[in-house]
């Protein structure tokens, strides 16, 4: 377990890559976990996204609305590399180990964060500039995700994929 993984995404898509990502150090940005049951000592299809964009959130709507937002520009960059890509899709979150619900398919607006550009998170040039090292050893995939949440043109351009 993380320092930021107070919400936890629990994932659906193509098992195998996120099988691959979850053995991989990861970002604090975008960062896969699972894919084992450590009480049966066997693999298996539990996959969870963390992001350090959801520390100190307490709204599930918001948190929700992140996680899509990420989850959104990883399918887009992942679609730029393979036509018949699986789109991965995010269908629960757990806040602190427990299930929190959350309504973004009635059209709330009660939404802190508008649906767009998340911005530079919080955290030391130093980590960021640790960030951008650790997207350049994952791959092209994970550079794009940190541009985009940063640049428009580069966000405009996953999120039309």
């Amino acid at each position: 377990m993380t320092e930021y993984s107070d919400w936890e995404f629990f994932l659906d898509g193509d098992t195998q890559e996120f099988r691959y990502l979850a053995h991989c150090r990861g970002t604090r940005l975008f960062k896969i976990q699972g894919g084992v049951d450590e009480w049966l000592d066997c693999p298996n299809d539990d996959f969870r996204m963390t992001t350090l964009y959801c520390v100190g959130e307490t709204n599930p709507n918001v948190a929700w609305q992140v996680g899509n937002e990420l989850i959104s520009l990883f399918n887009g960059a992942s679609l730029l590399f393979k036509k018949d890509y699986r789109k991965a899709s995010i269908y629960k979150q757990l806040y602190n180990g427990h299930e929190a619900t959350s309504s973004p398919s009635q059209g709330r607006q009660d939404f802190l964060i508008p649906p767009a550009l998340l911005g530079s998170p919080e955290c030391s040039p130093d980590q960021l500039a640790e960030e951008v090292c650790q997207a350049k050893a994952l791959g092209i995939k994970f550079q794009l995700i940190n541009l985009a949440t940063e640049n428009k043109d580069v966000y405009f351009i996953l999120r039309a994929c």
